[in-house]
């Protein structure tokens, strides 16, 4: 199971390009993500921006029926920056899949975490409420 989840995000990421640019769906939604993301600019762990990204994290799993836990991260120069932890079904943990929120100042994160949201959006929406997997999008 862990080996499967792990090969699908690492697919997804990977080809996320390739498949929006045969017009699959799953691709194309991925680079849909990227894009809401990469449209922020940068987004800085406790920026605006990082919350912004946040939002975006959240309305894509709301539309695969998923309420976030959200946790506050105290970042060490004042501030913080979240985490947002999504669990469908229950049963005993098995399995993570995990992408980063925030990215650097140097640019808008499309390819420094938003392929990551993209590519764990559409793990999440393949595996739909499979139980004991748990998809995380952390902040810092």
């Amino acid at each position: 199971m862990l080996a499967r989840i792990v090969a699908c995000a690492c697919a997804a990421a990977l080809l996320a390009g390739g498949l929006a640019a045969r017009g699959d769906p799953a691709g194309v939604r991925a680079v849909q993500t990227v894009r809401a993301i990469a449209v922020l600019g940068p987004h800085v762990a406790g920026s605006v921006n990082e919350l912004r990204a946040a939002r975006v994290v959240r309305s894509r799993f709301a539309r695969l029926g998923l309420e976030p836990t959200v946790q506050r991260v105290p970042l060490p120069r004042g501030g913080f920056s979240r985490n947002l932890a999504f669990r469908p079904g229950g049963g005993p943990l098995l399995a993570i899949v995990v992408a980063y929120l925030d990215g650097v100042s140097a640019g808008p994160a499309a390819n420094d975490n938003g392929s990551g949201v993209g590519a764990l959006v559409e793990v999440a929406r393949e595996l739909g409420s499979m139980p004991g997997v748990l998809y995380a999008a952390l902040g810092a």
